[in-house]
C-alpha cells in the first residue's frame, strides 16, 4: 500500500497513515478546508480510483475504492478541492486507457450522481489522460490534460512531442461549454 508522511516546517514527523489498500499508489494529495488532506489515486487488482481522506493528526476519515470501470486500468492523477469540501477527482478510466474521466465528489466522499463526465477526444484509439483540474467555487470545473496519438505509447510520444493538450469546461449545470482540442507540439 501507499502511504501519507506528513512533517512540520522543521522536518519533523507530523504523522505517518497507510492506505491499507493492496497496490496502492497515491498521485495526488490536497488540503483540506478542514485541516486534513485528501489524497487521490489507484488501488487493488485491476487498478481502480481510490481516495483518502486524513484529519490534522492522520487519523484516515474515510477511504474509498470506486468502482468505476470494468476490468480495466482506472486512476485518479488530479484533484481540486473547494472551501466547503466538496470536490473533483480525474484521471483515466478504460481498458485501453482511451478516455479521461472527471468526477464530482460531496465533502464526505460520496459520489455526486449525474456528475461524472468522460470523454475521448473524438478519437477512440488514442490515450487521453487527465492532468490538471480546478473545482469552481460556485459548481463546475477546469480541466486540462494531453492526448497521445496511441494507447500505451505514452513514453516515447511525450518525449517526442508528438501529442496535444485538451481543455474542458464543465458549468456547474452540467453541459461542458468548452471542449478544445489543442493542436501538436503537445502541451503537458
Amino acid at each position: 500500500g501507499a502511504s501519507i508522511l506528513a512533517r512540520d516546517v522543521a522536518g519533523n514527523q507530523r504523522f505517518l497513515v497507510s492506505t491499507g489498500q493492496s497496490n496502492a499508489a497515491l498521485k495526488q494529495i490536497k488540503p483540506l478546508p478542514t485541516g486534513g488532506y485528501l489524497a487521490a489515486g489507484d488501488a487493488g487488482t485491476p487498478y481502480q480510483p481510490y481516495l483518502l481522506a486524513v484529519d490534522e493528526q492522520g487519523q484516515k476519515l474515510w477511504d474509498g475504492t470506486y468502482k468505476l470501470n470494468a476490468g480495466g486500468y482506472a486512476s485518479y492523477y488530479a484533484l481540486s478541492v473547494r472551501a466547503d469540501g466538496s470536490f473533483v477527482a480525474g484521471g483515466i478510466a478504460t481498458v485501453a486507457e482511451t478516455h479521461w474521466r472527471v468526477n464530482e465528489f460531496a465533502a464526505n466522499g460520496t459520489l455526486i450522481a449525474g456528475k461524472e463526465v468522460t470523454g475521448n477526444m473524438n478519437d477512440t484509439s488514442a490515450t487521453t489522460h487527465v492532468k490538471g483540474l480546478v473545482a469552481m467555487p460556485e459548481g463546475g470545473w477546469w480541466m486540462a490534460g494531453t492526448r497521445w496519438p496511441n494507447p500505451f505509447d505514452v513514453g516515447s510520444n511525450y518525449y517526442l512531442s508528438n501529442s496535444d493538450g485538451m481543455l474542458v469546461h464543465m458549468t456547474k449545470d452540467g453541459p461542458k461549454d468548452v471542449d478544445k482540442q489543442i493542436g501538436t507540439p503537445g502541451v503537458h
